[in-house]
């Protein structure tokens, strides 16, 4: 009798552990355009890693301008013809990116679909052979003008007021993607992760150690090198846009895909990338785009006024960094100088 119990407590045990989801540290995957990788060590589950790439291809299903099912192109599509009524995700976004457009004055715009479209940004060749014309430039420029969006809350509908305006949310739809990993991380009680989704970086939680994460930020002038600047965060993004990421040149001059809006040229100033660090990684990413389109002297005061983290790289390599956050910087290259 003692042996058939031990038998069925052996059983019982071996049944119950093969029935245990199997985990794995990371996952790497195609999602929003981009190589994205999800780091959720010992709570690594098949089924969670699903569920977030699930919801990663969903956004790109209905942000992505470049897929003709998604509501984004439906709406560029009836721009100056007539309204459409849309999800809540993508009439939030919309909120949410006119009111950064507002406070940016508009360096930050969701209605540069044109000039986007225009220079190709989605397929920066690096051996393009020619550029756009001025003509063609200032034709799209003249389709760019947040003003010209107009939201209904009450119907949740949306209309681009002029024929031809496009809808681009490449500056902010990332980071908002990334808050909604984060949402579903909290969701299933993951103490903590790393989430990269194409260089938009959240670090969530802290380390098992209860120590914060090291966080590097990239060589603008060799993306491939070593780290030249380390953080130490937890449950923070940090998201730089920089002029290594997307480019190509033309009879030897460099052109990259941060497009300003008043010239319709890829911007050009002294900064060679912005980094900005926020709970948000929405906010990160839609700041991280507009304060490269300040220069350096607008964005730091911008930043120190709005109370946001940022730190600026300039084509002289010096590294400034807003009042809130100078003093955790760590420069771990000696031909960067922090000024202060």
């Amino acid at each position: 009798m003692y042996k058939n119990i031990g038998l069925f407590l052996a059983l019982s045990f071996f049944l119950f552990s093969s029935c245990k989801e199997a985990t794995s540290p990371y996952k790497t995957q195609t999602a929003l355009g981009t190589l994205c990788t999800i780091q959720l060590f010992d709570h690594g589950r098949e089924s969670l890693y699903k569920e977030i790439f699930a919801r990663l291809d969903e956004i790109e299903n209905h942000f992505s301008p470049t897929i003709a099912s998604s509501e984004i192109a439906h709406i560029n599509v009836a721009s100056g013809d007539f309204s459409l009524v849309v999800s809540e995700d993508v009439f939030y976004l919309l909120e949410e990116s006119l009111s950064f457009a507002k406070v940016s004055e508009g360096f930050f715009d969701p209605t540069i679909g044109s000039l986007v479209k225009l220079w190709n940004i989605s397929d920066f060749n690096p051996e393009k052979e020619s550029l756009p014309t001025n003509e063609e430039i200032q034709k799209a420029l003249s389709l760019v003008n947040y003003e010209n969006l107009d939201l209904s809350p009450e119907t949740s509908s949306v209309y681009l007021r002029e024929k031809g305006m496009s809808l681009d949310l490449g500056g902010i739809a990332k980071g908002w993607a990334a808050d909604e990993v984060v949402r579903i991380l909290k969701k299933h009680k993951v103490p903590n992760a790393i989430v990269n989704l194409g260089g938009n970086i959240y670090a969530y939680g802290k380390k098992e150690n209860t120590k914060a994460w090291s966080v590097g930020i990239k060589n603008p002038f060799d993306s491939q090198g070593d780290p030249i600047i380390k953080l130490e965060v937890e449950n923070t993004s940090v998201v730089t846009s920089g002029l290594y990421e997307r480019f190509f040149e033309v009879d030897g001059i460099r052109y990259h895909h941060i497009l300003d809006v008043h010239t319709g040229y890829p911007i050009d100033n002294e900064l060679v990338s912005v980094t900005i660090i926020d709970d948000s990684s929405m906010t990160a990413d839609a700041y991280s785009t507009t304060l490269f389109a300040f220069g350096l002297e607008k964005s730091l005061s911008f930043a120190n006024k709005e109370g946001i983290d940022a730190i600026l790289i300039t084509k002289d390599k010096k590294v400034f960094a807003s009042d809130s956050i100078k003093d955790a910087v760590q420069i771990l290259d000696a031909d960067f100088v922090l000024y202060k």
